[in-house]
């Protein structure tokens, strides 16, 4: 039996990543009520939709740690062949000149579709 990967369009994974997003903020009003003073409440409150994401949807026994596939290259690892990333939202930063001639640093409004992979998605690079 030959199996076809279905492959997303960016549209695609923008509503998967809208429903994730929902399920996090639901998950985060539940972290709220059950917390006891206000530190807690501001740990909560700080926490993004993408830590919620990662947090309490997908972490497991198995994938615990995640990165950017730069990311994983950076510290020596590579990721496998054929492993489906994780979606999370993106910041877009654009550089911006003002009048005066200095630059600052903008973020958008548009939220880009960002990739991640786990740990067990990754090997170590070889030294050879």
């Amino acid at each position: 039996m030959e199996t076809t990967q279905v492959k997303l369009t960016i549209q695609q994974k923008r509503e998967k990543l809208k429903d994730l997003s929902s399920r996090a903020k639901a998950i985060k009003e539940e972290l709220l009520k059950k917390c006891e003073n206000a530190e807690q409440i501001a740990q909560v409150e700080a926490m993004t939709v993408n830590q919620v994401i990662v947090n309490y949807i997908y972490k497991d026994e198995d994938h615990f740690n995640f990165d950017t596939f730069k990311g994983w290259i950076k510290n020596g690892y590579a990721v496998r062949k054929g492993e489906k990333a994780f979606l999370l939202w993106g910041r877009k930063k654009q550089e911006v000149q003002n009048p005066n001639g200095e630059t600052k640093t903008e973020e958008l409004e548009f939220f880009p579709v960002t990739y991640v992979f786990s740990n067990s998605q990754v090997a170590p690079l070889s030294n050879d």
